[in-house]
């Protein structure tokens, strides 16, 4: 299974990151998420504070970003 993860930023920026594992998700999105934690997500520093929310997708193919 790949997850795909859907965070925004409340009116400024959303962004997908598509095709992690479980782990990668649970580590690197959502622990820092939950805890507020700031975090460097694939080479940007952000605040997890100023997160508005986050979803997580589970699919079984990866997805295409092309």
């Amino acid at each position: 299974m790949l997850y795909h993860v859907d965070v925004w930023i409340t009116g400024l920026l959303k962004m997908l990151y598509e095709n992690k594992t479980r782990d990668d998700v649970i580590t690197q999105y959502l622990c820092p998420f939950i805890n507020r934690e700031i975090t460097n997500l694939e080479g940007k520093i952000f605040n997890m504070l100023s997160f508005g929310g986050m979803r997580v997708y589970k699919t079984e193919k990866p997805i295409d970003s092309n």
